[in-house]
């Protein structure tokens, strides 16, 4: 006998069994490549991990020098930060031993720590005055009181190279900077001939509801924690070791 269906009833029956083939593709896509979940606290070292694995596994095997450059503003804009948390802190904990330094941090502080960040020689030199005061060591030496970058001390060892005019960051430069991941970040690698994919999260408290959106078909989650954190507290809940925090976010 004859057909019935109509020719929309006919065009929805088609696009139905479109969609499911496509549907088994992408499964057959995804059942041949390796999906991992980068979880931990905020500053935990997902981020690190994550840009080790473009560094060494990525379609470049690292970063292009387009790539780098654009990079140039995070590494001035992470030490200006941290050196005026420094000598901010260093006013209550211990006092810069020079005074002619001393009368430089009010101009220093003033300094733009946004993108439109000037550095130069002139404050490459200036930072590592402050930075080789004694008293501004003895303040570096309690940085687990307040919240600072460990990477602060390979900069200023780093400081002839990257306060010169024609400095592009390297991968080293790349991996110590800090820029706080919101949302979700992907990256797609090929090793040994087999596909993998890593997803980089938020860590802060704030961002972890985001986590529920990158679980679906995960292959295997890897938790980080740092565990030079021991003595350090949350950025968002100075009332937390950020230990105990990666402990306790590991049992949920």
């Amino acid at each position: 006998c004859g057909s019935s269906l109509s020719a929309e009833e006919k065009a929805a029956i088609k696009r139905s069994k479109d969609i499911d083939r496509a549907g088994v593709k992408d499964d057959g896509i995804d059942r041949n490549r390796i999906k991992l979940l980068l979880l931990g606290t905020g500053e935990s070292g997902k981020s690190t991990i994550f840009k080790q694995m473009k560094i060494l596994y990525g379609a470049h095997h690292g970063y292009t020098k387009e790539e780098r450059e654009r990079f140039t503003t995070v590494v001035y804009v992470n030490i200006i930060i941290n050196v005026k948390t420094v000598l901010e802190h260093s006013r209550t904990m211990s006092p810069l031993s020079d005074p002619a330094l001393r009368n430089k941090i009010d101009d220093f502080l003033q300094i733009s720590d946004t993108k439109d960040v000037k550095f130069d020689k002139a404050t490459g030199d200036l930072i590592l005055q402050f930075w080789n005061d004694p008293g501004f060591q003895e303040t570096w030496m309690r940085r687990s009181e307040f919240q600072v970058q460990d990477a602060l001390a390979y900069f200023c060892s780093e400081m002839d190279r990257i306060s010169a005019p024609d400095y592009v960051p390297n991968p080293q430069d790349i991996l110590r900077i800090r820029v706080r991941t919101t949302g979700i970040v992907e990256e797609s690698y090929t090793i040994d001939g087999v596909n993998f994919v890593m997803f980089d999260v938020g860590g802060q408290r704030n961002e972890r509801k985001k986590w529920i959106h990158a679980f679906d078909k995960v292959t295997a989650i890897i938790f980080v924690a740092a565990i030079n954190e021991y003595d350090q507290v949350l950025f968002e809940d100075s009332s937390m070791n950020r230990m105990d925090e990666a402990v306790i976010l590991f049992d949920e």
